[in-house]
């Protein structure tokens, strides 16, 4: 009798179980891993490059005779206001330019005291290098000077932390003047909160439906397309290419200067590549 009785509640387990998975895959998935304010402002940046580059992209290709781009750029448009709403795409934009002009300044800062740092305790290599790790800049510098947000706050962070006021002395002691550390301790959690904001306005839109999440994997088809299409015509000028690459795109919007290893369209078009997870 046990037997039989297991057996069923295996089947009943594997059909509710199959039913569960059945229900999952109903509602579609994202074609694509950026936030969608950033997909939007991605497709949009590259649409605007497609109308610069118009005379070299419709050789041998007269689906894309004007008015194409204008009118899709325009469909992208009238989409990103539907699905975000015009205030949030704003939001992002503010909070990246703010971001990166802040992080420009402090990045002067940094250069400047560490020029002087150097050159003050060049007498004593061992104390120089000591210091320069624990305040952070061995670990941080050179990759937030190629724009790696998350270094340059833990760069300031580390400053803030061990900048202490003995610390200080030991420094303007060398003839360093106080003026070179005073602005960096004030970026440290000024800094940390504008990227706070970059980040909330990233991930501005929260639930997504079915019809919404179709909705944008077509326009992801569309733009990916373009792209393929695109860097082919410019083969041999990288420079060119990279003006239609969605990833690379995207992620310097992102404020990531990291490259594209997961942006399908960075494949030639030789093969069809798989769509971005």
């Amino acid at each position: 009798i046990k037997v039989p009785h297991q057996t069923a509640g295996r089947n009943f387990y594997f059909l509710n179980q199959s039913r569960k998975d059945s229900t999952m895959q109903l509602h579609p998935v994202k074609k694509f891993k950026y936030p969608v304010p950033v997909f939007f402002a991605a497709s949009e940046t590259i649409l605007k490059q497609c109308i610069n580059n118009y005379d070299v992209l419709i050789v041998k290709r007269s689906a894309w005779l004007n008015p194409y781009f204008p009118d899709l750029l325009a469909q992208f448009q009238s989409a990103r206001a539907k699905i975000l709403g015009t205030d949030k795409f704003k939001a992002l934009r503010d909070a990246t330019y703010t971001l990166k002009t802040e992080q420009k300044t402090v990045l002067n800062y940094l250069s400047e005291f560490l020029v002087q740092f150097k050159v003050s305790f060049n007498d004593n290599p061992a104390q120089r290098d000591e210091i320069l790790k624990t305040i952070g800049f061995t670990d941080n510098y050179n990759k937030a000077k190629r724009g790696n947000q998350e270094s340059l706050i833990e760069l300031l962070s580390k400053f803030n932390q061990y900048m202490t006021i003995d610390l200080q002395k030991t420094i303007t002691d060398k003839k360093l003047d106080a003026d070179l550390i005073t602005p960096i301790l004030g970026y440290a959690a000024t800094f940390a909160d504008k990227e706070t904001n970059q980040e909330e306005a990233k991930g501005n839109k929260t639930d997504l439906s079915a019809d919404i999440i179709k909705e944008l994997n077509s326009y992801y088809d569309i733009i990916i397309g373009i792209c393929k299409i695109a860097r082919n015509k410019f083969k041999g000028n990288k420079q060119k290419q990279d003006l239609f690459s969605f990833s690379k795109t995207a992620k310097a919007i992102m404020g990531n200067r990291g490259g594209g290893k997961n942006g399908d369209e960075d494949t030639p078009p030789v093969s069809p590549a798989p769509p971005e997870k």
